[in-house]
């Protein structure tokens, strides 16, 4: 498994895998105590689904993740998945002359999309800029010249 990093509001949700050298044998999935409240896994698809909810943010969680045939004597294996599930981005927001600064934590490796509305009534959000994907570092600051526009809505969405 690959470990995962989450920011609270993202779910996680994947297949795992396994095969058996015995033919014809059943294998069935199953998450092994103590692992997250609310985390389930298909006893026969293998689907592992997570949305962590508010007070596990910030956490790491150990998951693992256990799979046996119905073979005489069941066999079996584990694996630990590491979930880190972070807390949404804290945002700054720095304005004059008619521009706005908004600076905000990333996590390397996820991708980001702005959005504003000028009326939070609007029906839709509009992306300021593309969407772009973190690199090194801890922080992403981004420009927004709203000239004389006196009001101005942001969101910030963690797209993966």
């Amino acid at each position: 498994f690959t470990n995962r990093t989450l920011i609270l509001g993202q779910s996680l949700s994947f297949t795992a895998t396994a095969t058996d050298a015995d033919a014809g044998q059943t294998l069935t999935y199953s998450l092994v105590a103590p692992f997250p409240s609310g985390a389930s896994m298909g006893a026969s698809s293998g689907l592992f689904q997570w949305t962590p909810g508010p007070a596990q943010a910030p956490s790491t969680a150990q998951i693992t993740i256990k799979v046996a045939d119905n073979g005489v004597p069941s066999l079996s294996d584990s694996k630990v998945l590491t979930v880190v599930v972070a807390l949404p981005p804290v945002t700054i927001i720095t304005h004059g002359a008619g521009n706005v600064s908004l600076s905000f934590p990333t996590i390397t490796g996820k991708s980001y999309q702005v959005q504003y509305k000028d009326n939070l009534n609007a029906p839709t959000w509009t992306n300021l800029g593309p969407s772009f994907t973190a690199g090194p570092g801890n922080a992403t600051t981004i420009n927004d010249n709203i000239g004389a526009n006196p009001h101005r809505f942001y969101r910030i969405q963690v797209i993966n």
